[in-house]
């Protein structure tokens, strides 16, 4: 998906991009190969937190990463990837939180290209309209997702 994402937006000059990367990506995938002024790999990083400060958008899967982009005020852009990102997706979008940019393993190329337009010519005013809905969001869910599950192993231990 990062590089069809890629494919969409590599003509767009004026924008700095951050593709965000874990272990699990393959070293045969071709975002490995770009090299470009403005994109820029960030590989293996346990706290997400500080990139999504610096952004001002984000286009993300539907999991924690959407959440710790909507903490940091971004505007934020989701793919769905999997099923149990259903219910979060769907209800963030009812509060105009999100925009859906693809689905699986398919991207809507003219509608990501039409939303980033439309977010630099607008941004300030789009900079979370319905921020008082994510008062509660701080950045630092993946902390205590790890709390829980910690608490769960060592329980059964």
């Amino acid at each position: 998906m990062l590089y069809k994402i890629y494919k969409i937006v590599k003509n767009l000059r004026n924008i700095s991009f951050f593709f965000i990367i874990g272990s699990g990506f393959k070293k045969t995938n071709p975002m490995l190969r770009v090299k470009r002024k403005n994109f820029f790999l960030i590989k293996n990083k346990r706290n997400l937190y500080p990139y999504f400060q610096k952004a001002n958008l984000s286009i993300t899967a539907g999991g924690i990463s959407m959440f710790e982009s909507l903490a940091s005020k971004n505007i934020t852009f989701v793919m769905q990837l999997y099923k149990n990102q259903t219910f979060a997706i769907k209800n963030l979008q009812k509060l105009n939180l999100i925009k859906i940019v693809a689905n699986n393993s398919t991207v809507n190329k003219t509608k990501l290209l039409s939303l980033i337009s439309n977010c630099q010519k607008t941004q300030e005013d789009q900079k979370l309209e319905n921020y008082k809905y994510l008062k509660n969001l701080d950045g630092k869910a993946i902390y205590r997702i790890e709390k829980i599950i910690k608490k769960i192993i060592n329980s059964k231990i």
